[in-house]
């Protein structure tokens, strides 16, 4: 995302890609069964993939305190 551009996504499609980069970051498998009862494995994210989600957040933020 280059500074200044604007999102065009709606709500709903921005919030997946958030939540797929936030999987891709931390190695979370798509699979249901990736948690377990008891001891859950350790994420440990790995902040050189999707750097720009730090700059996306605060646009999910805002649009969903306009919600309300």
């Amino acid at each position: 995302m280059v500074a200044g551009e604007t999102v065009a996504l709606s709500n709903g499609k921005l919030l997946e890609r958030l939540l797929t980069l936030k999987m891709l970051r931390e190695d979370i498998p798509k699979q249901s069964h990736y948690y377990y009862w008891g001891n859950k494995p350790k994420r440990n994210p790995d902040l050189t993939k999707a750097t720009f989600i730090t700059d996306l957040i605060p646009v999910a933020e805002s649009r969903l305190e306009n919600i309300k």
